[in-house]
């Protein structure tokens, strides 16, 4: 009958694994074991293991080798590990390699790490390296009474300081995602390190442990210079708070000394490991400004990182596709060039942070499961850090500078989703789903590499509904590494100074359609306009929570400016149609010229509202509907609370009591937020938001500077001042629909209308704003701008995707980024850089 051993050697072979040769029997071991060596690995078996034999080779044999293998550890003589009790593994995320032994664990990771005995225990009762500690970064250290491990998030003691009791260390150190920005007086007055402790103690004696743990340990770093600054923990600042449960302990780490620290820097705060090993605790996460009263900083959305498409070029050069190769939009690249923009930026004293207003990702997961090398998180963060070479056509550049970030709607959502792909619908008719618009392929270049990913050109509706069905509440823990590594607070405030930027997480999606009878619900037209929006290709966030409304109340309590970042916008109108002749400049010149085009813009966004009672498909486009949206001359081209066509791909949830917070109207004060940022719809659009009659006035213009092109307009030839019957108004529509280009120049005349002309393209010619911020020349003209538009809205197009760059009618590009100038605490200057404008500079 074969041995254990024997039977393993059989199943390893079968599974192709190379033993290579023989170096010994079996051997019988003390402590009742039998051991045979390979010249690859070695082979174990023993009771505990019950049935089945198990297998160490590679680093981890070396290492087991190095502490007494199942025996004892030459330099503390004691049994650390026991007997393997599994072959080599991943890790849960497949990070790193593993094997588990009796009374601990070996992870192939920063060069080999064991942790064993009680700590070991009590790691596995905190999930093991999937837990809130994450991996070892250590081995375990002796230090007086005791030995320490230190990990990613936290640490844990055992010994006689700690009556032989495992203690438990959280670190609470800021994120490349949400920096401390200080001043040069030194460490913000944060909790960075906390531990439960339901023995007797005091504080001076857990204190006392923090200095035995950390001092000497922790550093300062300069991120460009590698200068360093050591941190310490003063005992007798420890805090003791008292709870049922037990005493919480906390404490602040102190720069030592009175270094002067060097202004502008952007710092990582690292430890210091035996064998002169260190690890980055906090990569970018302390930026050190005299002051804040003069700051610029940029505004970037929607960068949809994956890793998917730093592949794709490649794709298309191997199948000589030189226009796929030539025109595809990889949106990495936008970050990395956008990186050594904000660098250049930076080195001239012209950029101090970047703020990062979601859609961070494109997905959290690309295909093939939930694992470290899949997430894009992950990915964005090596971008950040400069690790990810020159995979495409830029070269990766560290950034010099700290982001504050916050999630969006596509964060939230866990697999990548096809270019292109039909969706096997049951007993229905199949449907196209287009993706590719974004990445500025055609069909035929977006059906290629969609085959190529999903050979069988089909997904089930299950799979479908996977692609868009999004994480909601971190339930499933897709975003664990997002709020362990990058951000840990989903909406946060960051004080410069006496300002206050608020970041608000973006969260999922509204009005999902997540089954099939959600399908039948929307395609029977009884779904909710969230649904409605969510198919239309615009969702709508879920909206405000009570907390986000309450960090903006509180804010306003304060002197500076208020200034609000968000994914999804507060007002966006329906089917992002941005006409020219919203703008209250031209609107308050020549009213009674754009009055009809005000009727047809609301025929064109509903057309049924207009019916006239009791006559089949008879339309008027006279009657009074819609009656918030101003026809006459008001330099407002709406009145009321915002919903009424105006909610398309918004923020929902509390959105009017938002706005109103805004307005000054629910805050304690009466202050309005001065500026709020956000993205989702990948537009570049602006509006101001007034509440002189007791509702909500909404102005649209181009506050901050005048494009020379702008998004298009269209036009109908349609009746705007008689009734008309049609049997289809929505065909008429569709049919008579023409798309109108705006050319913003000071050659518009009053009351201009849209002309054909070369290759039928029709025109139009619109006044800029005499009045843009970045024209006004005095400080007192800036204050006097704000305190006329505040709270001022801002989209920013996109960062990553693009619309359709290759149709003749292309909408123009203002994929890009908007840099934001405080001077004397007032914003001065807002302007536009676009991706082309960037690439110019770094090609």
């Amino acid at each position: 009958m074969p041995t254990k051993i024997e039977n393993k050697i059989r199943q390893l072979r079968a599974e192709g694994l190379n033993l290579g040769s023989k170096k010994s029997d079996e051997i019988a071991t003390g402590f009742g074991g039998v051991r045979q060596e390979f010249e690859n690995l070695t082979l174990y078996y023993h009771s505990v293991m019950n049935e089945t034999a198990h297998e160490v080779h590679g680093g981890i044999r070396s290492k087991y080798l190095s502490l007494g293998e199942f025996g004892n550890d030459p330099l503390s003589g004691k049994r650390l590990l026991g007997f393997p009790l599994s072959d080599e593994q991943d890790s849960f995320d497949e990070r790193c390699k593993m094997s588990k032994f009796e009374w601990g664990a070996i992870y192939w990771i920063f060069g080999g790490i064991v942790i064993y005995g009680k700590i070991y225990q009590e790691y596995l009762k905190l999930g093991g390296e999937a837990g809130a500690f994450g991996y070892p970064l250590s081995d375990p250290i002796p230090v007086p009474g005791g030995e320490l491990v230190f990990f990613e998030f936290g640490s844990m003691y055992y010994g006689s300081n700690s009556q032989n009791k495992v203690i438990k260390i959280e670190h609470t150190l800021p994120q490349i995602g949400h920096p401390w920005m200080m001043s040069q007086g030194g460490i913000n007055n944060n909790d960075v390190v906390k531990t439960q402790i339901s023995f007797n103690s005091t504080a001076g004696e857990v204190g006392k442990l923090f200095e035995e743990i950390y001092n000497n340990r922790l550093f300062l770093k300069a991120t460009e210079t590698g200068q360093e600054m050591p941190l310490c923990f003063d005992g007798n600042d420890t805090e003791e708070k008292k709870f049922f449960f037990g005493t919480i302990y906390t404490s602040n780490f102190k720069l030592v000394g009175t270094p002067q620290l060097t202004e502008r820097a952007l710092h990582d705060i690292i430890i210091k490991l035996p064998n002169s090993r260190m690890f980055n605790l906090a990569p970018h996460s302390v930026y050190i400004k005299k002051d804040w009263k003069d700051f610029k900083f940029i505004h970037a959305t929607d960068l949809h990182i994956s890793s998917r498409l730093d592949t794709w070029r490649k794709f298309f050069k191997d199948r000589s596709m030189d226009d796929a190769v030539r025109n595809f939009n990889n949106f990495n690249d936008s970050l990395r060039r956008l990186i050594k923009y904000a660098n250049k930026l930076h080195g001239s004293g012209d950029l101090d942070f970047i703020m990062m207003t979601g859609d961070l990702v494109d997905y959290i997961f690309e295909d093939g499961g939930k694992t470290y090398d899949n997430n894009n998180f992950v990915y964005l963060e090596q971008i950040l850090l400069g690790l990810t070479g020159n995979p495409d056509q830029v070269e990766s550049e560290e950034l010099k500078v700290p982001v504050l970030m916050a999630l969006g709607n596509h964060d939230y959502r866990t697999r990548s989703y096809y270019p292109m792909f039909k969706i096997d619908i049951p007993a229905a008719r199949d449907r196209d789903m287009e993706h590719f618009g974004s990445f500025n392929l055609s069909r035929d270049e977006a059906t290629v590499l969609s085959q190529f990913i999903n050979k069988d050109g089909k997904l089930s509706s299950n799979v479908a509904i996977d692609m868009i069905r999004p994480d909601r509440e971190n339930q499933n823990g897709s975003l664990n590494y997002y709020f362990r590594r990058i951000c840990r607070e989903r909406s946060y405030v960051q004080n410069l100074g006496n300002h206050s930027v608020i970041m608000i997480d973006g969260k999922w999606d509204d009005g999902t359609i997540e089954g099939t009878f959600d399908a039948i619900e929307h395609y029977l037209g009884f779904s909710n306009e969230a649904t409605e929006n969510f198919a239309g290709g615009s969702p709508d966030s879920i909206g405000f929570a009570n907390f986000e409304i309450e960090m903006v109340r509180k804010a306003l309590k304060r002197d500076g400016l208020v200034i609000i970042g968000v994914h999804a916008p507060l007002i966006n109108p329906k089917s992002n149609e941005l006409s020219y002749f919203l703008r209250s400049s031209i609107r308050m010149e020549s009213p009674d010229s754009y009055s009809k085009e005000m009727g047809k813009y609301l025929f064109r966004r509903d057309q049924l509202s207009f019916q006239v009672p009791g006559a089949t498909w008879k339309f008027d486009l006279r009657r009074n509907v819609h009656s918030g949206w101003q026809r006459g001359k008001t330099k407002y081209f709406y009145e009321g609370n915002g919903d009424d066509l105006l909610d398309y791909g918004v923020m929902r949830g509390q959105r009017e009591t938002f706005l109103k917070v805004c307005l000054g109207k629910e805050n304690e004060l009466n202050r309005k937020v001065d500026l709020v940022l956000s993205g989702h719809v990948h537009k570049n659009w602006e509006c101001s938001l007034h509440d002189l009659s007791g509702k909500i006035q909404i102005e649209h213009d181009f506050y901050t500077e005048n494009p020379t092109v702008y998004y298009h307009s269209y036009d109908n030839d349609i009746p705007a001042d008689d009734a008309f019957a049609a049997y289809n108004p929505a065909q008429m529509v569709k049919e008579t629909l023409r798309t109108v280009h705006v050319e913003v120049t000071n050659e518009a005349r009053v009351g201009e209308v849209p002309k054909k002309g070369p290759s039928d393209i029709w025109s139009i010619k619109t006044k800029p704003n005499k009045s843009t911020l970045n024209s006004l020349q005095t400080s007192l003209a800036s204050v006097l701008f704000w305190e006329a538009y505040k709270p001022l809205l801002i989209q920013t197009a996109a960062l990553g995707p693009s619309e359709y760059l290759r149709s003749p009618e292309k909408q123009p590009d203002f994929r890009g980024c908007r840099l934001i100038s405080v001077k004397d605490d007032i914003i001065s200057n807002i302007r536009y850089v676009t991706n082309n404008a960037i690439n110019q500079i770094f090609p």
